[in-house]
Order: C-alpha cells, then sequence, then structure tokens
C-alpha cells in the first residue's frame, strides 16, 4: 500500500507474504491481516486531516494577503483623509483671515458711511435752515420793499401828472425810465412773493377737480386770449389731492407762458389734458405714501426752445429772450416747478427751437435743403404730429391728402393730444391711424418696431410708394 500525505513515499504492509503464508512462517496472519487494515484506516484519516490543514493553510494564507491589501488600502485612505483635513484647516485658516479682513473693511466701510451719513444729515438740515431762512428773509424784503416802492411810483406819478410841462425832454424822458424800473422793480417783487409763498404759505392738500381749475384760469385770462385771437382747450383732467391756490398758479403760469411766446401772424393754440400714469401691469402708479401719480400736458404751437437750455428756463429771474420783446421777469417756471416739488412731482419741458411743420412740407416738396429728390426720397409713412412748431399738423395733414402725389402716402397721427375733437378730425381728414405718444422712451420705442413691422412686413403699400420705399 503507498500513501503519499504530503509528497512522501511510504510503503506499508498489511499482509503476509505469499511465502510466509506458504511456509506458514508467520505465527499471527490474522493479527497482521486486522493490524494492515487498522493502519490503512489510521493512514487514510491521516491523510484526510493532512488534506484538510493544507487546504485550511492555503486559505488562510490568501485570506492574509487579501487582509494585507486591505489595511494597505486603509492605511493609503487614511493618508488621504488626513493629507485633505490639514488641506482643509488651510484652506478655513486662509478663508477666516480672508473674512476677517473683509470684515474690517466692511466695519471701516460702515463707519466711514455713518460718519458721511452724519455730514449729509447735518448739511441737509443746514440747507433746510438756510432755504428756510432765505424764503423768510425773501419774503420779509420783498414786503418791506413794497412800501419804499409804491412811494417812489406814487411820486413819480404826481411829478409826471403836475411837473411835466417844467421839465425838458431830457428829464421826461428820465421820469419814464424811472417809472419802467419801478414798475418792473414791483412785478420782481411781487414774482419773489409768490416763489417764497409756496412755502412759507401753503394751504392744505383738499381734493380737487384739475379740470374745473384750468377753466377758471381760462376764464379769468379770457380777455387776454381774445386779444390775441387764440384758443384754449381743456380736455378732461383728473382728480386730484393738492393745493388748490398753487394748483390755479400753476396752471395760469403755464397757460399764460403759451399764449405769451406765440409766434408773430399766428393765433396760439393752446391744449391742456392730463391723465394717471399706468405701469406696465395697467396699474395707477404710486410712491412710498400710497399717492397716485397724475401727468399734465400743457401743449402749444408757439416758437418752442433750443432743449439745451431746459435746466435753465426752471432757474429763478433766467429769460431767453429780450426783455423787450417778451414781457415777465422769467420767475414763471420756477415757481412752477417749486409748486410741483411740493406735490411730489416733476416738470419739465419738450420743444425743437425752428423745425416741425414747415420742415415736414418742404421735405415733401423737395424745397429749400431738401430740393435734391435722390437724398430726400419721399417715405414709405408719415408719422405726423397735430402740435408742430411753425405749422399746424391738422393743416398739414389736409394739405397731404389734398396732393395728388401725396395722398398715397399713408399718414400716422403720433401725438399727446387725446381729445375726441382731434381724432374725429384727424379720421374724417384720412388718416390712416391715431396714436397717443406713450409716457416713457421705452414704450415710445416699442410703438415705433411695432408701427415699423406693420407698414414694412405686413401691409401692401401703394406701387408707388413702395418702390420709393424701397429704393
Amino acid at each position: 500500500m503507498i500513501v503519499d500525505p504530503y509528497g512522501v513515499t511510504w510503503w506499508v504492509r498489511v499482509w503476509p507474504l505469499p511465502e510466509e503464508l506458504t511456509t506458514k512462517h508467520s505465527a499471527l496472519p490474522e493479527v497482521t491481516l486486522g493490524a494492515g487494515f487498522v493502519m490503512s484506516v489510521l493512514l487514510a484519516w491521516m491523510v484526510a486531516l493532512a488534506r484538510t490543514t493544507r487546504a485550511r493553510a492555503q486559505d488562510l494564507e490568501i485570506a492574509n494577503r487579501e487582509l494585507n491589501q486591505e489595511m494597505t488600502v486603509r492605511q493609503r485612505l487614511t493618508e488621504e483623509v488626513e493629507k485633505a483635513r490639514t488641506e482643509l484647516e488651510l484652506r478655513v485658516q486662509e478663508r477666516t483671515a480672508e473674512l476677517a479682513h473683509a470684515n474690517e473693511d466692511l466695519r471701516k466701510e460702515n463707519w466711514e458711511r455713518r460718519r458721511a451719513e452724519a455730514v449729509l444729515a447735518r448739511q441737509a438740515q443746514e440747507l433746510a435752515r438756510s432755504n428756510s431762512e432765505l424764503e423768510q428773509f425773501a419774503y420779509v424784503a420783498s414786503h418791506d420793499l413794497q412800501e419804499p416802492l409804491r412811494k417812489i411810483l406814487a411820486f413819480g406819478d404826481r411829478l409826471k401828472i403836475k411837473h411835466s410841462q417844467d421839465l425838458n425832454n431830457q428829464g421826461r424822458d428820465y421820469l419814464e425810465r424811472m417809472q419802467a424800473a419801478a414798475a418792473r422793480m414791483r412785478t420782481l417783487i411781487t414774482d419773489l412773493l409768490a416763489l417764497s409763498r409756496v412755502t412759507t404759505r401753503p394751504q392744505a392738500f383738499v381734493s380737487i377737480d384739475l379740470s374745473e381749475v384750468a377753466r377758471t384760469v381760462v376764464s379769468d385770462m379770457e380777455v387776454r386770449i381774445q386779444q390775441l385771437r387764440g384758443r384754449v382747450q381743456i380736455d378732461q383732467l383728473s382728480t386730484i389731492e393738492a393745493d388748490p391756490m398753487q394748483m390755479s398758479q400753476l396752471l395760469q403760469n403755464l397757460i399764460g407762458n403759451a399764449l405769451k411766446f406765440h409766434r408773430d401772424g399766428e393765433p396760439p393754440v393752446v391744449k391742456v389734458w392730463g391723465r394717471l400714469l399706468q405701469n406696465e401691469e395697467d396699474e395707477v402708479q404710486k410712491d412710498s405714501l400710497n399717492r397716485q401719480f397724475c401727468q399734465i400736458w400743457v401743449e402749444d404751437n408757439g416758437i418752442g426752445f433750443d432743449e439745451k437750455y431746459l435746466d435753465r428756463i426752471f432757474e429763478p429771474f433766467q429769460r431767453l429772450h429780450e426783455r423787450g420783446k417778451y414781457e415777465g421777469t422769467g420767475m414763471g417756471l420756477a415757481i412752477c416747478q417749486k409748486i410741483v416739488k411740493r406735490h411730489g412731482g416733476e416738470i419739465t419741458a419738450r420743444s425743437t427751437l425752428g423745425q416741425g411743420g414747415e420742415q415736414l412740407m418742404n421735405y415733401l416738396y423737395h424745397r429749400g435743403r431738401y430740393t435734391d429728390p435722390e437724398s430726400s426720397p419721399r417715405p414709405g409713412v408719415i408719422l405726423l404730429d397735430l402740435n408742430m412748431p411753425r405749422r399746424d399738423g391738422r393743416e398739414a395733414l389736409k394739405e397731404i391728402k389734398s396732393d395728388p402725389r401725396l395722398r398715397q402716402i399713408p399718414v400716422v397721427v403720433l401725438t399727446t393730444s387725446r381729445a375726441e375733437e382731434d381724432i374725429f378730425r384727424a379720421y374724417d381728414s384720412g388718416v390712416n391711424s391715431f396714436i397717443t405718444k406713450p409716457v416713457t422712451f421705452a414704450a415710445m420705442v416699442e410703438i415705433m418696431k411695432t408701427l415699423g413691422k406693420y407698414w414694412f412686413e405686413i401691409v401692401e403699400l401703394p406701387p408707388t410708394v413702395r418702390r420709393r420705399h424701397d429704393g
């Protein structure tokens, strides 16, 4: 029998040899056979045990190798975690230092801002006090100046009536100049008093109908309007909370300016209208005190002005024209601005000096500097304002639609007027569309884009107009 548990060959004899059986030399053959069997069983068990032990040893060796690999991986991960923690701590320290520096800068900035705000508040208080003192001084000074001025005018009148014949021509000229200067001084004092009373003598805000206020103002100016053969049209205005006297003064100054600065030989036309301002959601705009905003327009066909002087016209005693040509002291718009600011609003003006209806007609008929048809092609669409300087838009519309060369050109009225009379007259004259100018510049841009797309991309223009436009 051969047994090989660990690669070693063992020879074990468990039965008697043949010669032993023949000669019967063995005294205990049965015992030998039995012992051999037991030994074979024992050896087989030992072989199985050795194999099991060897398999377990191999499994244990594999497990040890895997465990060593896992411990190596864990050690590497531990080192990476430690490295990451160290880097994180460094970043936290750097970020903390940056935040500390930023907080210090912010603290300094806040301190400087508080100091600047304190200085600004102190300056605002000083300015308010100075303005209050100045207004009080202007009121008192103007009031006190009226008495000696009245005496100058009174004695000048007596001198002129009783002793005019005793003066020579030069003396009478001096007297006339003195009287004119005194009258001008009285007007200046009156206007200065009116300016100071905006804040020194205000009245409480009450609900007033601006349409009624405007009609009252126009009624008071009826004689002047008739003398100028002018026309003042009052459209529907809103009911607002305001100072009644100051609203009356505001409209009186604005309408008076529109009548005063009219063109020679042309009756003045003034339009007054208003509306509640709407925001993008078609809701009435309100301020932080829940007050509604109302917009008032005063339009005229007067001489206009250059808009580079826009800021100047609202300053006290500022005039854009010679004193001899137009009466006044230059205080009217300054008073208007102060009234509007007291009511929480803003005032501005729009105008283009020396341009308007005449320029439009010169362009359409190739007159003046537009004589070259190549450089001044006729437009595909005419945008027409009813209230243009130097030419009334209604007259221009009538002339365009009565000319066979121009009547095919579409005319879109783009104006601030909302009067039903203007709308009916425009459509009766053959206008293609009537649009009210929006308040904001952004809304105006959107309207222009829409008009361009409609007339030049959607609508089929007459062939002659289209050829001119395409060319």
